[in-house]
């Protein structure tokens, strides 16, 4: 199955626009060997299914740094900011304006990245 549509409309895993315009552009990047296709074996149907937001409030005492998309229609932001509300402390959540792929690339990236570094450093330093 494609990851994402060649051409709008077609089946495809991630349905989402911004998905398929990540995946195409960074997929199709000089030397990239991306290929649009993957198999559903052995990721769906675990048991137990891996859900991390109900794995959050066992992360503490360990430091957690949760960074969410404002507009995530992947990984629902809304769904995202609840499991950070259970989670225990220490905790610091970041959001960065923008859909999932924000965090990858310019502005976004570079707060996401900003954020992660000052939190390794404050917590492993």
């Amino acid at each position: 199955m494609p990851v994402v549509a060649e051409r709008r409309g077609e089946a495809c895993f991630l349905p989402q626009e911004e998905s398929r315009a990540w995946f195409l552009s960074v997929g199709r990047a000089p030397g990239s060997r991306w290929r649009n296709r993957f198999t559903m074996r052995g990721g769906f149907g675990s048991e137990p299914a891996w859900d991390p937001g109900v794995c959050a409030p066992f992360v503490a005492p360990r430091p957690l740094l949760l960074v969410v998309a404002s507009e995530d229609r992947l990984a629902a932001t809304d769904v995202a900011l609840a499991a950070f509300e259970r989670a225990g402390e220490p905790k610091q959540l970041v959001v960065v304006p923008g859909d999932h792929f924000v965090p990858y690339a310019g502005e976004g990236f570079a707060l996401a990245s900003r954020a992660m570094r000052d939190f390794l450093l404050k917590h492993l330093g």
